[in-house]
């Protein structure tokens, strides 16, 4: 599968732009933390910027879902086989935001793993 075409929608574009933030705070943060050796600045959590890409995306592909029966019921007789069709087609067409939207957050808990302090004992 592909990612989505960057002018696609307002919901590719969304995703982009949350993408591009995840990977530039991440990034600054890991540098902060393990270049400048600097432990009292404040790490912020990416998992909500990750949580809301994959809210964009599973939109997205709602969106889909609806264009494709929408085409469908359009077409006049809507049969089992003509449903089907359109339910395929339309996961296929919604799969590129699915897969941007788990790679933001998949991303985003890369960063909290890297950027964890290892001197905190967990709770038992």
């Amino acid at each position: 599968m592909t990612l989505p075409l960057f002018s696609q929608s307002w919901l590719s574009v969304l995703l982009f732009i949350l993408f591009s933030l995840i990977i530039c705070i991440g990034s600054v943060q890991t540098f902060r933390k393990h270049v400048q050796r600097r432990n009292n600045f404040m790490l912020h959590s990416l998992i909500p910027l990750g949580m809301a890409a994959l809210s964009f995306s599973v939109i997205g592909l709602i969106k889909n879902y609806m264009v494709s029966l929408q085409h469908v019921d359009e077409a006049g007789e809507m049969t089992k086989l003509k449903l089907a069709h359109a339910v395929v087609h339309g996961s296929l067409g919604g799969a590129p935001y699915v897969i941007l939207g788990l790679l933001c957050l998949g991303i985003s808990y890369i960063f909290m793993y890297i950027n964890q302090d290892k001197t905190e004992k967990p709770l038992s």
